[in-house]
């Protein structure tokens, strides 16, 4: 951590380090300010120097030293400290015709000058005053974070009175909002909002000519509208409430609901299009709709979250004069999963290559469903660097214990650490790593046609295979002929793999991006697949895998997404060739028929392995 160029700091305090985790490192200091020499002694991170004073710079030198004698060269930074503000000038007051703009190249900008800062950054803010004027509040802050302000008055001269512009019909859906004000202000909502033409805040109310709001029935609304210097306006909408209408599925109020469920609801007469909302109860309605369709139904690009309450909105779009219908506000509860999280982990200060370390940590159940004792894979993993990807070492422990939701427990495990491990290292633990407490799927294959327009399908959790009064029925699926149609699959493919660079040595970071196309003529009929970065030697043997990226988009035919992900060449590899290869959909998880084998693209590399070099080494800043 280190002061920037201009600081208004009267203390300022350091940190350092040596550039390598892996050194231990001694530190010779020396401050001054441009009237005096720097004078050097031993010191420590973090660093306080006490009584900086106004207007003078200052300069901080650092010297490191290795504990095997080496010595780095000598760093050094330099600051001003600047304790004074800005100064503002005052400007006369501005007349303002209503209406007109009130851009401070026509109302005036006050001049700013500052002992240090050539520019200070300059903003203002308008506040309206209830003699119907705007207090313009303008700000001067420099580049050591002192700031100055200073007060200008803009008089308007006419007060014109509030617009109000409001559909004279307006529909409702039937449901539980009936009694809820509706925002006169929202365009979206309404048509075109009430608008004051001097641009002051406006006060919105209203009346109606009914206590109790029926569906099927209408009402006529009363609207007022005020601003801040007592102009008031109204205006006169007639409200229809439409019939209560119902979802098709999932039914409304139903609870269990698969993560990846259709939504389908029932068609209206002369409608054109379907916009889509769908919220978490303790949200507010998105102003975009996540999906506008053609179709009676709705296929999420990302499973919902678990064990929530879900609430979902179709507004159906009418040909014509473009009229938007909307639908009651339906709801929903999501299938409750386990959700395991890990806490605090707990390492030894020091431990030794060739013996056994004990790592301990803290696995919750966050979720809303217990975790069954049928066996988990906790993974820890060590690395030099904080990045999980760049691994040094791995191991695991089996895990079987059930988890009540709100529970957790400790877990340990010891091994014995490899004879070359040696350094400062940082751990992670990934507790699941089966993933076996995810969401279930199903797959019906139908072959020729159905006897019947209607049918179900039940769900069941079965510990034998068998299906008995034992088993936990998950949910029970309507079918009809709606959902059975044939389609072509997707067809991923990689493309423009880019490994930036080409050439790289021991230690440099690399980048790998890569883009994933679908070259089929379908959807895909999973909602996430996973990407995976390999290297390989020039034999074809796989060195090292980079981890496995989940991906969860909408990938429609011919439509892609970009990714990309930074590894560090590791000291151990020799100077050779190799080849960078990403794969999409490692685990086959998305159905493509006949193309399944063209999941891959590669490229090719030279790494050029480096020797450490422990003659010379700098030091670092961090924050």
């Amino acid at each position: 951590m280190r002061p920037t160029d201009f600081s208004n700091n009267t203390n300022e305090l350091l940190s350092f380090r040596c550039a390598s985790y892996r050194d231990t490192c001694q530190f010779v200091c020396g401050y001054n300010s441009s009237n005096f020499e720097p004078t050097y002694h031993p010191c420590t991170s973090p660093y306080m120097i006490f009584g900086l004073i106004n207007n003078i710079q200052y300069q901080f030198s650092l010297i490191a030293t290795d504990d095997v004698g080496n010595t780095g060269e000598e760093v050094t930074i330099s600051w001003i400290v600047d304790n004074e503000a800005p100064v503002v000038s005052n400007l006369s007051t501005a007349f303002v015709t209503c209406g007109a703009p009130t851009h401070p190249n026509i109302t005036g900008v006050p001049i700013v000058t500052d002992n240090q800062d050539f520019a200070p950054l300059l903003t203002f803010v308008d506040d309206f005053t209830p003699d119907c004027s705007i207090s313009r509040v303008w700000k001067a802050t420099d580049a050591a974070g002192n700031s100055a302000t200073s007060r200008q008055s803009l008089v308007i001269d006419i007060i014109l009175p509030p617009q109000i512009n409001i559909p004279t019909f307006r529909l409702l859906a039937c449901d539980d909002n009936l009694e809820s004000e509706l925002d006169i202000l929202n365009p979206q909502q309404v048509g075109t909002p009430v608008f004051h033409p001097c641009g002051h805040p406006l006060r919105v109310t209203f009346s109606d000519d009914v206590a109790v709001k029926q569906c099927g029935s209408e009402f006529t609304r009363f609207w007022t509208v005020m601003d801040d210097c007592g102009n008031v306006v109204g205006a006169q909408q007639r409200i229809q409430i439409l019939e209560l209408v119902l979802p098709e599925s999932p039914a409304n109020g139903e609870a269990n609901v698969a993560l990846t469920a259709f939504l389908s609801w029932p068609s209206y007469p002369g409608a054109i299009s379907h916009r889509v909302y769908i919220w978490r109860y303790e949200d507010e309605r998105p102003m975009e709709p996540a999906k506008e369709t053609t179709e009676l139904m709705y296929r999420p690009s990302s499973p919902y979250p678990h064990g929530a309450r879900m609430l979902w909105q179709v507004e159906y779009v009418i040909a014509g004069e473009v009229t938007i219908v909307p639908s009651p506000i339906w709801g929903f509860i999501t299938r409750s999963f386990p959700d395991l999280t890990v806490g605090e982990i707990v390492i030894p200060d020091f431990a030794f290559s060739g013996q056994a370390i004990a790592i301990s940590w803290e696995v919750s159940n966050v979720g809303q469903m217990g975790v069954p004792g049928t066996g988990r894979l906790d993974y820890v993993y060590i690395s030099l660097l904080p990045d999980p990807t760049d691994l040094e070492f791995s191991n695991f422990e089996y895990v079987e214990r059930f988890v009540d939701p709100g529970d957790g427990h400790i877990v340990t495990s010891t091994w014995i650490l490899p004879e070359d491990l040696v350094g400062t290292y940082f751990v992670f633990v990934e507790t699941d790593d089966w993933k076996s407490k995810l969401d279930g799927l199903w797959i019906m294959l139908a072959l020729g046609v159905t006897r019947g327009a209607v049918w179900f399908d039940q769900i069941s959790l079965s510990s034998d295979g068998v299906l008995d009064r034992q088993d936990h029925r998950l949910a029970t699926v309507r079918h009809d002929e709606y959902f059975c149609h044939s389609e072509s699959p997707a067809d991923f493919t990689v493309t423009n793999v880019t490994v930036q660079p080409k050439r790289a040595q021991s230690g440099e970071a690399v980048n790998v991006s890569w883009e994933v196309r679908n070259a089929g003529n379908g959807l895909p009929d999973s909602s996430f697949w996973y990407d995976s970065v390999v290297i390989k030697q020039a034999d074809g043997r796989v060195l090292q895998t980079f981890g496995y990226r989940f991906i969860s988009e909408d990938l429609s035919p011919s439509s892609s997404y970009q990714r990309s992900t930074t590894f560090f060449v590791r000291d151990i590899w020799t100077t050779g060739m190799y080849q960078i290869e990403v794969a999409t959909d490692v685990t086959n998880t998305v159905f493509e028929f006949e193309y399944e084998n063209n999941n891959e693209a590669s490229q090719n590399m030279q790494i050029v392995q480096s020797l450490a070099d422990l003659g010379n080494f700098g030091c670092k800043w961090y924050s």
